[in-house]
């Protein structure tokens, strides 16, 4: 597998690997860069660029180079430095994107600059299988080399999903 400059993995149990990245370059350089995130093991893609900074940055064509790639990919729009409803579609992304997870499937997420909302949701993918905030934060900003997600309203994002979690009785890595 290619290293891929910007591509910021952890590796999990039993194989998994969760990625947080910036924007893929846009434009005549997007099939490239999709290129080299499959040369990288990246088997999934999730944007959560909103419409305006898709047609800003050129990425008008990623799902379509994505599918000729031959790689997953999700569309779920989340405003800069915010984070989404905890209830409804993003309930419904995590859980599959979980499941692919479980399934081996290398998932890469990514933003503008892979520090906010990226790092926001991988985390709230990681507290879905069962990691503490802390520690799915912490395996976050080990690999991006910097404290992520990138606001206080983000990281409280992950914490009520947490409890979200914890309420409706989901196994959490640390429970005894």
């Amino acid at each position: 597998m290619a290293v891929v400059r910007g591509l910021y993995t952890v590796d999990l149990l039993k194989d998994q690997r969760l990625s947080i990245m910036g924007h893929p370059a846009g434009g005549a350089l997007l099939e490239q860069a999709i290129k080299m995130l499959r040369s990288a093991g990246v088997d999934v893609l999730v944007s959560l660029l909103t419409g305006e900074e898709i047609e800003e940055i050129g990425l008008q064509r990623e799902a379509q180079t994505c599918q000729e790639q031959g790689l997953r990919y999700f569309h779920f729009p989340i405003p800069d430095l915010q984070g989404p409803p905890l209830d409804g579609e993003i309930q419904d992304l995590l859980s599959e994107l979980y499941e692919l997870l479980c399934a081996g499937q290398h998932i890469a997420i990514h933003c503008r600059l892979g520090i906010g909302r990226s790092a926001m949701i991988a985390a709230g993918l990681l507290v879905r299988a069962g990691y503490s905030v802390p520690l799915a934060v912490g395996l976050l900003s080990s690999a991006r080399g910097c404290f992520v997600p990138q606001t206080p309203t983000q990281l409280e994002w992950i914490e009520a999903l947490e409890r979200y979690y914890r309420q409706q009785g989901l196994p959490f890595l640390d429970d005894a």
